[in-house]
């Protein structure tokens, strides 16, 4: 399951004319509560942003944390 922080690791070299990268950490989710084997385990989603100007340049971090 990829954390935000290794997704955005894995597209350092994305970066813009100024030299920044292109994709941040952008805060995460509310936290859940979710029921596993080992009981009640609380959870929380990180987000990704990428800041390409081009839509169709863009990725797209889908963390597998949490169900649909």
């Amino acid at each position: 399951m990829p954390r935000p922080e290794s997704f955005i690791d894995l597209h350092r070299y994305r970066v813009n004319d100024q030299g920044r990268r292109l994709l941040v950490k952008d805060g995460s989710l509310s936290a859940r509560d979710i029921v596993t084997c080992a009981g009640w385990l609380e959870v929380s989603q990180g987000r990704v942003r990428d800041n390409a100007e081009d839509p169709n340049d863009r990725v797209q971090f889908a963390p597998k944390v949490l169900p649909a």
